[in-house]
């Protein structure tokens, strides 16, 4: 009976001698180990899954959606503050202080357009905050939008290019910098507002620095200037990368 390929179970239950396959494993079957029975037991709890590969019950998507509104969360809770400081208790001072551009480029390095989420939340909490009337609504979250023209340089670039030389990791963000700045200016401009299109860009040289200094900061971080997806895949498979010292 025990050469025979096939054994048969009381009830008419079949079974196959899975043991000839070694260690006691079915072919076809990867992962799975043989009871001897022809019922498979599954892997032991608490084995890591293999090198290389995320687990399998990681979803990717709850972990953008998580970073992207614990970000966006810091940046609103910022911006509110800031502004706050700026239009109540230092309201006799010409420039202002902004940290949207920042938040949104490291998240469109992170995330590519979902960058706009932080662009479009920073335009509203100061609008917000500063008691804003509707046509200014449209003009800071709209204007913020054109900082998402950075996402194809980036794409061709690579982030690692922008992230591991320093002159382009701050004219980096520079460049997110004066976009949003130019975005309002024009929006400005065609709802009748273009008195206020050098305006913009003389108030808010301090966000500028800001912008530029945090980036330069940043990169030196492990995994915070870097494309998530990029990320998650080498921290799976145990390697590192302590950012750039120069």
């Amino acid at each position: 009976m025990l050469f025979l390929k096939e054994a048969i179970l009381p009830g008419g239950a079949a079974r196959k001698p899975w043991a000839r396959w070694g260690k006691n494993r079915c072919p076809g079957h990867a992962g799975s180990v043989c009871c001897g029975i022809g019922f498979h037991s599954k892997e032991p709890r608490g084995k890591s899954p293999e090198r290389g590969s995320l687990r399998p019950q990681f979803n990717f998507r709850h972990y953008r959606a998580t970073d992207l509104a614990l970000l966006t969360l810091i940046l609103c809770v910022c911006e509110g503050v800031i502004v706050r400081a700026s239009t109540g208790w230092f309201a006799d001072q010409p420039y202002t202080l902004s940290v949207t551009p920042a938040v949104t480029a490291i998240m469109m390095i992170r995330w590519g357009v979902f960058g706009l989420v932080p662009a479009l939340a920073g335009g509203a909490v100061y609008c917000l905050v500063s008691g804003a009337a509707p046509v200014q609504y449209l003009i800071y979250m709209g204007g913020n939008l054109a900082a998402l023209a950075l996402v194809p340089v980036i794409r061709r670039l690579g982030w690692q290019t922008i992230r591991d030389r320093t002159m382009y990791t701050m004219l980096y963000g520079l460049c997110c910098t004066v976009l949003m700045q130019l975005g309002r200016a024009l929006i400005a401009l065609c709802v009748g507002h273009g008195g206020a299109f050098f305006l913009f860009f003389a108030t808010d040289v301090m966000s500028c620095v800001f912008c530029v200094v945090t980036m330069w900061i940043v990169r030196r971080l492990d995994g915070v200037l870097e494309d998530q997806a990029h990320y998650l895949n080498r921290v799976s498979r145990g390697t590192e990368d302590g950012g750039t010292d120069l």
